[in-house]
């Protein structure tokens, strides 16, 4: 159950809080949005264990605010498969309003491997106003954000998670197995594997390119008489 009476309320600072985007991480809630400040508006994230309580695992206090101008506003956000959070909306910057879509870790902080310190922002155009109003993520991974741009219907799509996956395993004998999975398209990549986990126990494979719509496979891989096999895609 959730809380005691069904109701959460939690003030992230003194002025008033809005939410904006509510997802699901696992039996997690995430809730994201813009609370006030004394001088405008800020990018706010708090997630929830399924009975209610704050997730402190989440930057210790299960709540974070993340301030790129003096008005930023919140408007979606996304939870990607390996449980990092997308939040995207529009930022102030300057003069001219942006779209802006920033990534956290699982354990609150910002994604330094994500765009520039963990934020991407996006202008069509000097002097435009450009915000950002809705995000989902393709099959493929890649970010799409939704918005305008002077009044115009505006969209983006973002690289997403550049490494390969492995979405459908099949076996045609005891001894050979033939992999499918997606990534970004022309992004070249190693396949590595081990039948023990160690970081120096990868032999590499085979090079996979995924084709224009993201697909890639590789059949009749012979395995020999292995029972257990871990791989890993490697960037060249």
């Amino acid at each position: 159950s959730c809380n005691t009476t069904g109701i959460v309320i939690t003030p992230i600072l003194s002025g008033n809080d809005t939410i904006s985007a509510i997802a699901m991480n696992g039996n997690r809630i995430v809730a994201a949005g813009t609370p006030d400040t004394a001088t405008g508006t800020i990018v706010a994230v708090a997630r929830y264990n399924s009975n209610g309580s704050l997730d402190t695992t989440f930057n210790s206090t299960g709540k974070v605010t993340t301030a790129l101008s003096t008005v930023d506003q919140t408007h979606s956000m996304r939870v990607q498969n390996d449980g990092k959070i997308l939040v995207g909306g529009t930022t102030q910057a300057n003069v001219d309003p942006k779209q802006f879509v920033m990534r956290y870790n699982t354990n609150g902080s910002l994604d330094s491997t994500f765009a520039s310190g963990g934020v991407k922002t996006i202008s069509f155009s000097d002097g435009t106003v450009d915000q950002g109003e809705g995000m989902v993520l393709d099959p493929l991974g890649r970010i799409v954000l939704a918005g305008q741009s002077d009044n115009t219907a505006a969209l983006t799509r973002l690289l997403g998670d550049p490494y390969l996956r492995i979405t459908s395993i099949t076996g045609p004998s005891s001894e050979m197995i033939n992999l499918y999975g997606i990534g970004v398209p022309g992004v070249p990549q190693q396949l590595q594997y081990t039948t023990t986990l160690g970081q120096n126990a990868f032999s590499t494979f085979v090079t996979l390119t995924p084709d224009v719509n993201g697909q890639w496979s590789r059949t009749n891989m012979n395995i020999g008489s292995y029972t257990t096999l871990f791989f890993r895609f490697v960037l060249p």
